[in-house]
């Protein structure tokens, strides 16, 4: 028969059964467990039993009938019997099948912890659900005062159709959370209260959104990303940290009822963070260092090589701040960070999404020497067009090819193809190689790989 029930009211209560074949009729019966119910019912009668409290019938249905809604209950724990009859002659036979219903509001309340969920939200805010109880006149929310040490009262006393309240940490700091479900009882003022869910949450900052990467002219690359916005904290509040790594992200992380992207924070590894270097004419270096965080509202930062000029004329790189390295993907996240109320603790968010970048990124082909023309105390070395080359460099080894090649020259032009060296001895075997130069994305200069050796003899 498969007997179920379920509560659809304060006083209704749906029977569910399967059909059964060869059946005449479905009567359905209930009782109440106890004549008094328990201390907590807040009913004082219900419907009429008889004195032993044996089951009463409240229907007879037709056989194709599967559920039936009683109504009018007022029992606090009452059982309902549903009986399938099937009538041979002048006789009739029996199956039957029990279920009971708890209705009073204490029932429901000593499980209330247990059956609220909580979820987070990208904000950092948690969602906390429950489901409907018909015996329920609402709910409190409160939240805990560390200096009263008390809860007090957090926002409206809930209605009993509520069934979700989102939570925050507020003033920067880890707040306590306290809900529970009560019923008001109709003989007098006092209220009845569930046990207790207690949710404490974090404090968070959302995660930083929209970085952006443009690489420079000189190499460098800078980072750019939208400043986080949060109610009642100004931009001053919250500073930044970005970090580079040469692979991108390992794994997302996905918080619910995210507005945006379907991943809203992810985690990386061999990563380091970026100090943040600001132009400053009074400074040696031309720079000063502010140290690993971007503050007062700065969103920001460009990762740069650092280098000053020795003695010797040299440069050199200063304390290991030689910036993106030409050819190499980096991939560039930031993590917000705030000051917690009262406390030197930090409040950092989630990592970013990765913005990439290259610096110095070859696109130029290296060129094929077409042949070399030795005249009377001069070479001259040919090569042919190469495609986005704004220049070439020559290398010369002398005596063989595998000896080492120095640069000897350049010319500078797409259309020059050709490189006279007198610089040559009669008698002398040179060999030569060239390599265009090509502009990267960021308008620097750089070679592309060097031809295959050509070599002849001076006259």
């Amino acid at each position: 028969m498969n007997l179920s029930v379920e509560q659809t009211g304060k006083a209704k209560a749906k029977l569910s059964w399967s059909l059964i074949d060869g059946v005449t009729s479905f009567e359905v019966y209930e009782r109440a467990v106890s004549a008094n119910g328990r201390s907590y019912d807040f009913t004082s009668s219900f419907r009429a039993l008889d004195s032993n409290n044996m089951w009463t019938k409240v229907k007879t249905l037709k056989k194709t009938k599967t559920s039936f809604v009683v109504s009018g209950l007022t029992a606090a724990q009452i059982e309902f019997q549903v009986r399938a009859v099937r009538t041979v002659g002048k006789q009739s036979f029996y199956v039957s099948e029990t279920v009971f219903v708890d209705r009073t509001f204490q029932k429901y309340g000593e499980n209330f912890a247990e059956k609220v969920t909580t979820s987070q939200k990208a904000d950092g805010s948690v969602i906390a659900k429950w489901p409907t109880n018909p015996y329920v006149s609402g709910y409190l929310v409160e939240t805990w005062d560390d200096e009263a040490q008390t809860y007090k009262q957090y926002g409206s006393v809930l209605g009993a159709k509520v069934t979700t309240k989102t939570l925050k940490a507020m003033d920067g700091a880890t707040t306590r959370y306290r809900i529970r479900a009560f019923k008001d009882l109709t003989t007098t003022t006092k209220r009845m209260y569930s046990d207790e869910k207690i949710i404490d949450v974090e404090a968070f900052l959302p995660v930083v959104r929209n970085v952006k990467t443009k690489v420079n002219a000189d190499g460098s690359i800078s980072v750019k990303w939208k400043k986080i916005s949060i109610d009642g904290v100004s931009d001053s509040e919250i500073f930044y940290r970005v970090y580079r790594s040469k692979s991108p992200a390992i794994a997302a992380i996905h918080f619910v009822n995210s507005s945006s992207n379907a991943y809203d924070a992810y985690l990386y590894q061999d990563f380091e963070a970026l100090n943040n270097w600001v132009p400053d004419a009074s400074q040696n270096l031309g720079y000063r260092n502010e140290g690993a965080f971007v503050k007062n509202g700065v969103n920001t930062i460009t990762d740069r090589a650092i280098t000053y000029t020795n003695e010797a004329g040299i440069e050199n790189v200063y304390n290991g701040e030689e910036g993106p390295l030409p050819g190499v993907t980096y991939y560039y996240f930031v993590q917000a960070f705030r000051t917690v109320k009262n406390s030197s603790a930090l409040i950092s968010s989630q990592y970013s999404a990765a913005a990439s970048a290259v610096s110095s990124k070859i696109t130029v082909a290296k060129p094929t020497i077409s042949g070399l023309k030795a005249a009377k105390g001069q070479i001259t070395v040919n090569w042919g067009t190469v495609k986005k080359a704004v220049g070439f460099v020559v290398y010369r080894a002398e005596g063989a090819k595998t000896n080492p090649y120095k640069e000897i020259g350049r010319v500078i032009g797409a259309k020059k193809l050709s490189f006279v060296d007198k610089t040559v001895v009669k008698g002398t075997k040179y060999f030569y190689r060239v390599a265009a130069i090509g502009v990267n994305e960021a308008a620097a200069y750089k070679l592309s790989a060097l031809s295959a050796i050509k070599g002849t003899t001076a006259k």
